[in-house]
């Protein structure tokens, strides 16, 4: 044609169909290409999901394969038709893909063989195949790199958001003290006003602290988030260059696709965990914002710079100082202080930093320790605990139509317990997730786990497929090493359009759903082993629909101490006397009446599709 010779880029290869209508439909296919004077990388980026059956746009080495014949479809001749000409009259387009359709109709129905250069061509694609495996092995390994520096950021991130989030607790009860303090000390002498002076002088200092806990905690929040979006996007590219591999590696004539066990997949990291610290005191809290300071701006300039090795934008390239951060004021003040650490010092402090173990009975009481950051006193740890779990714990609105509500009881009276609900709304909204746990042990220490298990819970909902999530969970887990250290989940995915639902179990009582029409309650009951036990864990759901005036009750075995059949029956039971109410407010006046003074800790989950409900 007249424009052929045109196009800019590289020069075409000889075409590698397997026929001889299958390398003519390439040569017409380039030659559309060269008289619209459209290069093949610009091509590649104006094709859409919508030009292809399969709703997936092949990346730039493999399209350059499919327009030299190499598994080449009808899709891909149509879309370049689209392209390259979609200013031209449609009777001529109409034209051309006539033109090529009957190619393609020949090449399936009574296929040329190809003569002569056959064995040559198929030499030459076996040595482009090995030299592209080298490539893509290269850039695998380079993703890993960036995948792995990204996990480990999010992991920091996540640990710093936690501490921060207690060490602010705690900041916030002085404040709190020191306001009663100063307001009930009237300088009545000298000395009282002394006295008075320098509790107001501690008082700005907790302040400002303060102030900055909270600026330093919506940072390390935003550094998780960006981290999980690089490691996301490089899971992502990792799974792509597998199945690049895999074709390659056929067409070469391995039998076995299978990558190298190093190459195979992404493997979490193992952090060193090194952290933050800070002992009781104001001094000590100044410590801490500076080590957490260090620590962040170490791990954004490392998932940085993964997102630059994977061409990944993240939404901001250098780390947010103090100015960022709405709010975050410093308010100068006088006060005798203890010396800060010297270069040397925080050298020092950052060897010790290191020696968090993976082996220890409980993590998070070590990490604590290790960081110098013991509660201030047990009431105070009893508030951080269950703050930050209510705050974890919190459900999402639901849109009209839906009701839903939860309660949670500790054993023994307690402020906080090892049971603990995360939920969320994925899918543009149109999908509630629910994930209610129940963790090994009571009290600090089931609490504790609850505290870090629920962070990382909610971090894996929407993020994962369906099935995905509960071997992620276990994963999770089992990094954890702890000693004594399992728990239960029971996983819910609910469509909120249709009211279809997935009930997924980890060793988990199972969940009743109660029909509107008949009234009776029906045990779902899925299949799954108990999380943080075995690194290969199979979780098979139960699947379900809600019609209008049905109730699914999820709850740990806190509810049902005893016979797991008594135990419901007594649940199902009690729960039918709020049917006509339409269960609004059951949760805790089920606990209270089935189970108020079981010495375990208890949960209970329950949502309802409002309509119309048979009478009592």
């Amino acid at each position: 044609m007249s424009g052929k010779g045109k196009r800019p880029g590289r020069p075409w290869g000889p075409p590698r169909g397997s026929c001889a209508e299958i390398n003519q439909l390439v040569e017409l296919v380039r030659s559309w290409l060269d008289e619209s004077s459209v290069p093949v990388t610009q091509f590649h980026r104006k094709l859409t999901p919508d030009h292809f059956i399969g709703k997936r746009v092949p990346e730039l080495r493999q399209l350059r394969d499919l327009l030299a014949g190499e598994a080449l479809e009808l899709d891909l001749v149509e879309a370049v038709a689209d392209v390259c000409f979609e200013h031209e009259p449609a009777g001529r387009t109409a034209q051309r893909l006539n033109e090529a359709r009957a190619l393609w109709q020949r090449a399936q129905s009574s296929p040329t063989p190809l003569e002569g250069a056959q064995e040559l061509a198929l030499a030459q694609e076996l040595l482009a195949a090995k030299n592209n495996i080298i490539v893509v092995y290269e850039e695998m390994q380079n993703v890993r790199t960036a995948y792995e520096a990204s996990e480990h950021g999010r992991h920091q991130a996540l640990q710093i958001a936690t501490l921060l989030f207690a060490m602010l607790g705690q900041v916030k009860a002085t404040v709190v003290e020191l306001k009663r303090q100063v307001d009930a000390l009237q300088p009545l002498s000298a000395e009282g006003s002394e006295t008075h002076r320098g509790l107001e002088l501690r008082l700005s200092r907790a302040q400002r602290q303060q102030t900055e806990l909270s600026a330093q905690l919506s940072r390390a929040e935003r550094e998780r988030d960006t981290a999980q979006a690089v490691a996301d996007h490089a899971a992502r590219r990792i799974r792509g260059l597998e199945g690049e591999l895999d074709e390659l590696r056929l067409r070469m004539g391995h039998p076995d696709p299978a990558l190298p066990e190093d190459l195979a997949a992404p493997r979490m990291p193992q952090p060193d965990r090194r952290a933050i610290g800070h002992d009781a005191t104001l001094d000590d809290v100044d410590r801490a914002l500076e080590k957490a300071r260090a620590v962040l701006d170490e791990e954004h300039e490392a998932v940085q710079q993964a997102a630059d090795d994977l061409g990944y934008r993240t939404p901001s390239d250098s780390p947010p100082t103090d100015a960022d951060m709405p709010g975050a004021r410093i308010v100068p003040v006088q006060v005798q202080r203890s010396s800060e650490p010297q270069p040397s010092a925080r050298a020092e402090q950052s060897a010790i930093i290191a020696r968090l173990s993976r082996t220890t009975r409980n993590n998070w009481l070590q990490f604590r320790n290790l960081i110098g950051l013991p509660w201030l006193h047990d009431g105070r740890m009893r508030f951080d605990l269950r703050e930050r779990i209510r705050v974890q714990s919190k459900l999402p609105k639901l849109p009209s139509g839906w009701h839903r509500e939860m309660a949670l009881r500790p054993a023994g009276g307690q402020s906080f317990g090892g049971d603990f609900v995360v939920a969320t709304r994925t899918n543009n909204g149109r999908t509630l997730e629910v994930v209610l746990t129940d963790v090994s042990g009571r009290g600090t220490e089931a609490a504790s786990r609850a505290l870090l298990l629920s962070g990382a819970f909610g971090g894996l909902l929407g993020s994962l497929p369906p099935e995905g999530f509960l071997p992620a969970a276990n994963r999770y887990l089992l990094r954890q090493d702890w000693d004594e250290g399992f728990a239960t989940s029971i996983y819910l995915v609910l469509d909120l359009d249709s009211g279809d639902f997935e009930l997924f179990s980890a060793g988990h009582p199972p969940g009743l759903q109660r029909s509107a029409g008949s009234g009776r309650w029906e045990e779902k009951t899925a299949q799954g082993t108990l999380l943080g036990l075995y690194d290969v864990a199979e979780f098979a759901p139960v699947k379900g629909s809600l019609r209008p005036g049905d109730v699914l009750m999820l709850f740990t075995d806190g509810l049902i101490d005893g016979d797991i059949d008594d135990g419901i029956g007594r649940l199902t039971g009690e729960a039918d006397r709020y049917a006509s109410d339409g269960f609004h407010g059951a949760t805790w006046h089920l606990i209270e009446a089935v189970a108020a003074d079981v010495n375990d800790d208890r949960a209970l989950f329950l949502i309802r599709r409002e309509g119309r409900t048979t009478p009592r």
